[in-house]
């Protein structure tokens, strides 16, 4: 297994990189732009394991998919998406972030919730292949520890959101604690920001921006100076003075630079079905082009076993 793009902490020890740095996919070619496809199609798959798995009386915390997602985002950085199938790695992500947040998910379950994700027209996981699917799982934790440095620690924005909303002790708060909480997802699942900024700032654009969408009067200036010193105002200004709600989140190019609001946000506060047509079109995330074996020997499931489905070890 060539880990030779492990020591990714020359570059950073807190998994915050800058805009010079790109994703190694990125650096074969793949345009930013559907790499980023290739990254929330994957998180998706993360979330479609934590609903199969429901289904088997498994119930996997949101914090646990989120984390597992941070994972995910980590290991694509100094991986290709070309050598590493997003499924496998999303079932790997979710299991490791099972064990450092319970509650632990038995390999079994989601060895079974893996084999309905890739293949969902097979009657369920042939005894014959547990064992492959279980070791495949398994190889590309140790792949996804070995990338992290053991370094299974995870600053999610989320706390740090309710944290500033309990020390700036601001009234009639509640939509915007709960739109900027939920903005925070948005961030961490549709975005690679969380490798481009510290959990802080993340905290203070969603709720900068989302303060800005509300109309909602601050009544402090540059509040975030208490939180990051160092942020000026001009970073943040473009959200003040954009009137229209829904580019608001699609053009946010300086601190949150193309950010995407979840459809479900919009439309908790807007319940038009013109805007509901409208985020459906802002939000949707497009199929990311198919990966082959040419393409530089991306890993998956092939047919020519007696069944029909041969599970395949991961190339790293």
């Amino acid at each position: 297994m060539n880990c030779d793009l492990v020591p990714i902490f020359a570059y950073s020890k807190k998994w915050v990189f800058k805009e010079n740095y790109q994703p190694t996919t990125v650096y074969q070619g793949m345009p930013v732009n559907i790499e980023l496809t290739h990254r929330r199609q994957a998180i998706d798959y993360i979330y479609k394991l934590q609903e199969i798995l429901s289904k088997y009386g498994q119930l996997i915390p949101n914090v646990n998919v989120l984390i597992s997602a941070v994972y995910l985002q980590r290991f694509y950085y100094v991986h290709s998406f070309y050598s590493v199938d997003a499924k496998q790695l999303a079932a790997a992500s979710l299991f490791l972030a099972c064990k450092t947040n319970d509650p632990c998910v038995p390999i079994g379950k989601l060895a079974r919730a893996y084999w309905e994700l890739n293949f969902p027209n097979t009657p369920g996981l042939p005894t014959s292949k547990l064992d492959d699917v279980t070791q495949i799982i398994v190889e590309l934790e140790k792949a996804l520890l070995l990338t992290l440095g053991f370094d299974i620690h995870v600053d999610l924005p989320h706390p740090v959101v309710l944290k500033m909303f309990m020390e700036l002790s601001w009234t009639n708060v509640k939509d915007l604690k709960r739109l900027s909480y939920q903005f925070a997802t948005d961030v961490i699942c549709q975005t690679d920001l969380i490798l481009r900024y510290t959990k802080e700032e993340i905290a203070v654009a969603c709720i900068f921006s989302i303060s800005s969408w509300m109309n909602f009067k601050i009544p402090v200036n540059e509040w975030w100076k208490q939180f990051v010193p160092m942020l000026e105002e001009d970073v943040l200004i473009v959200f003040s003075t954009h009137n229209d709600k829904r580019a608001l989140f699609n053009q946010t190019h300086s601190l949150l630079g193309g950010c995407y609001v979840s459809s479900e946000v919009i439309a908790d506060d807007e319940k038009t079905s013109e805007s509901n047509s409208d985020t459906d079109d802002l939000t949707s995330s497009a199929q990311a082009p198919p990966l082959s074996p040419s393409d530089g020997g991306f890993v998956s499931a092939s047919s020519d076993d007696d069944d029909g489905i041969v599970v395949k070890k991961p190339r790293l």
